[in-house]
């Protein structure tokens, strides 16, 4: 079936360097799934907080957050088909301590210091009813956190197995290995409320492109290993 013509350009935060495999697989997703909706999609990389703030005012919407921003969404909506589904995990140096660390609530009470990324929600959420603040230490991005740990100024990071390994393949942080995967969170793009009208068409063509396995092609061609895609 032939694609519908383009008429104009979705633009999409995503709080992901324009360099990273996942900007790279959100990118392959989104070209193809609004090209079956008639529109060029175009992706715009920038911190998690900035997307929050643009992607409900300035932009069209943000390519991937969980179910829960829905309560913190302004002027933007779900598209009720997941994506993909994610994983966070929490990492530390070999030498580190794990014995216990299984889940989110396993770190209940923890008292050494933990590195997320500020603006990604299932960990500020989790961590922030779980831990002191005084041993929450929020980072630009990821990689910061994962220096801070290597140089011994952070106990446990905290974040996307996808985002996050990638580095580990690094002789930089040979000495980081993943403990334990806390949980499993479904994503989905979020519009701005003026596209309204084109999620019933999204949800239909997000399941077709499912059904020919493009989701996982993309993946793979991204970069991202087959072992992360779950």
């Amino acid at each position: 079936m032939a694609k519908p013509k383009q008429t104009s350009t979705i633009y999409l935060a995503i709080p992901a360097p324009d360099t990273s495999h996942g900007f790279k697989f959100f990118g392959l997703v989104y070209r193809e799934l609004f090209a079956r909706v008639g529109y060029k999609a175009e992706l715009v990389s920038m911190s998690g907080e900035r997307a929050r703030f643009e992607g409900q005012i300035n932009l069209d919407g943000q390519v991937g957050r969980v179910a829960e921003y829905q309560q913190q969404a302004v002027n933007q909506l779900k598209v009720p088909e997941v994506i993909v589904p994610i994983y966070f995990a929490a990492y530390g140096n070999l030498t580190v301590d794990r014995e216990g660390i299984s889940d989110w609530q396993s770190l209940s009470g923890f008292e050494r210091t933990i590195a997320y990324k500020h603006g990604s929600i299932i960990p500020a959420l989790k961590l922030s009813a779980l831990v002191a603040d005084d041993y929450l230490d929020p980072v630009t991005h990821i990689s910061q956190g994962l220096k801070k740990l290597k140089a011994g100024r952070a106990d446990l990071v905290v974040g996307l197995i996808t985002e996050i390994e990638p580095y580990l393949q690094s002789d930089e942080f040979a000495t980081i290995s993943r403990i334990s995967v806390l949980s499993r969170e479904p994503i989905y793009l979020y519009l701005h409320q003026r596209h309204s009208r084109l999620i019933p068409s999204l949800v239909m063509a997000l399941r077709n492109m499912k059904q020919e396995h493009l989701i996982k092609s993309y993946w793979r061609e991204a970069g991202l290993p087959d072992a992360l895609f779950y």
